[in-house]
């Protein structure tokens, strides 16, 4: 990797600033026919002396020169190299999947952000009860803000510089919480930050994933979110019981910071450059994105038709309002998401720990998170296979049912414990009940990222 940065660096740098685009090479020095006289022709190189591999150790396989900074004529005949031969012979699935991948990094600490109220406040003993709830719920309040500064900056800076920009809050939030750990106040002003970046994923890297994939494997991409938030989830669980304060927040830091790191390479948004005018760019960003052997002219047309599309369909907010069938379209998205919510699973997610130490019971509460965070990663990945075929309005239904069943069972075994009663001999029901919380409330997810 350090290769293919450093030969980038070199190609932006040394090859950007139009040392060979002066017509150097088009005065006709080359033209007179100096190598049209047979003097290579006479076998001098097919002695087998470039036949010894010395050219296929991949060295110039990297896809530095794929930019399209060579595409100016200079070079007509020099065919450009894709990017997925770094790795070999990939198909257009595998390369769109690692770029996703690379994508979703963000959205990995994402999830380390929300869930690391649930390891973190059994290490601050000196909070009150009010102040770790705030600690721990602030971040759904940033979360909400998030949106809205995402998508202008979206619109404004382009998704790529959108989706750098958010990894901004989630790094500079987990450095401040090295220093506030003392300070109610400034840890919960540093969680809100953390939220809003969290708002800024949300919003911005749905859009580039999808705007970057083919058709056929953009849902299955997409489907990608929920399990890179899982992941956050089982950082913070698997690691923050075990280790001090300190080491989980420069655990959290490492994960915007990796994301910014195999980020950087990726080009922008062939929709965007569209959209504003740079077809040339966009032609570009899509042959890095595609096979070079692929001809992406029809496909940037398709890409071109949609954005004009999207620009003649564009309404405002007040749009929303002004048709029967709109209200009735925002009325259920609001009721799904609320449902969502009130359903309590940002409770569950952020102090899990927590209630694990309330409940008591025959699992260690530093062991029940990590069974929960496991069982949901197991569903994140099985659910994408089923949601065509079962479909989405079924899963909705057995999410909402299933988390309701799931938050009874719960109730009543802390109606029980609070009563007095004995539940020894029900010590299994709390970590049992929440796996099946978790274990339903997870296919319900994919209405939104499918």
């Amino acid at each position: 990797m350090e290769t293919i940065h450093g030969l980038r660096h070199l190609e932006k740098n040394s090859y950007a600033n139009g040392s060979f685009n002066d017509g150097s090479f088009n005065d006709g020095s080359f033209n007179d026919g100096s190598f049209n006289d047979g003097s290579f022709n006479d076998g001098s190189f097919n002695d087998g002396s470039f036949n010894d591999g010395s050219f296929n150790d991949g060295s110039f396989n990297d896809g530095s020169f794929n930019d399209g900074s060579f595409n100016d004529g200079s070079l007509t005949n020099y065919v450009i190299p894709s990017p997925r031969d770094v790795v070999g012979k990939w198909t257009e699935e595998d390369f769109c999947n690692s770029v996703s991948l690379s994508v979703n990094l963000a959205t990995v600490s994402a999830g380390a952000v929300m869930a690391w109220s649930s390891p973190a406040l059994p290490l601050l003993p000196g909070l009150g009860g009010a102040q770790a709830s705030w600690v721990g719920s602030l971040p759904s309040l940033g979360a909400a803000l998030g949106p809205w500064l995402g998508g202008w900056a979206a619109d404004r800076a382009g998704r790529r510089t959108a989706a750098l920009l958010s990894a901004l809050p989630l790094a500079a939030s987990w450095v401040a919480l090295l220093f506030v750990r003392q300070q109610p106040l400034w840890l919960c002003a540093v969680r809100f930050f953390s939220g809003i970046g969290v708002g800024l994923v949300y919003a911005v890297l749905p859009i580039y994933s999808a705007e970057i994939a083919q058709a056929d494997v953009r849902g299955a991409l997409g489907s990608l979110m929920q399990t890179s938030i899982t992941v956050g989830f089982m950082i913070d669980y698997c690691a923050g019981p075990f280790v001090s304060y300190t080491t989980l927040a420069a655990i959290g830091l490492a994960t915007p910071l990796l994301f910014v790191a195999c980020f950087v390479w990726m080009p922008e948004s062939p929709y965007y450059l569209l959209a504003v005018g740079e077809e040339a760019a966009a032609e570009r960003a899509l042959r890095w994105l595609r096979d070079v052997n692929q001809d992406v002219i029809f496909e940037l047309r398709e890409i071109k038709k949609a954005v004009e599309e999207s620009r003649l369909s564009e309404g405002s907010l007040l749009a929303v309002f002004r048709t029967r069938r709109s209200r009735r379209a925002l009325a259920i998205s609001l009721g799904v998401v609320c449902a969502e919510q009130l359903a309590g699973i940002n409770a569950v997610l952020f102090y899990t720990q927590s209630i694990f130490d309330a409940a008591g019971g025959d699992v260690d509460s530093r062991v029940a998170p990590i069974i929960v965070s496991g069982v949901m990663l197991l569903v994140s990945c099985l659910v994408p296979f089923l949601v065509d075929r079962l479909g989405r309005k079924f899963l909705l239904i057995f999410s909402s049912t299933g988390m309701s069943l799931a938050l009874a069972v719960f109730g009543a075994f802390f109606y029980l414990s609070e009563a007095g009663h004995n539940t020894e001999d029900i010590g299994w029901l709390p970590l049992t009940a929440l796996v099946f919380y978790i274990f339903v409330y997870t296919p319900g997810q994919y209405r939104r990222i499918r």
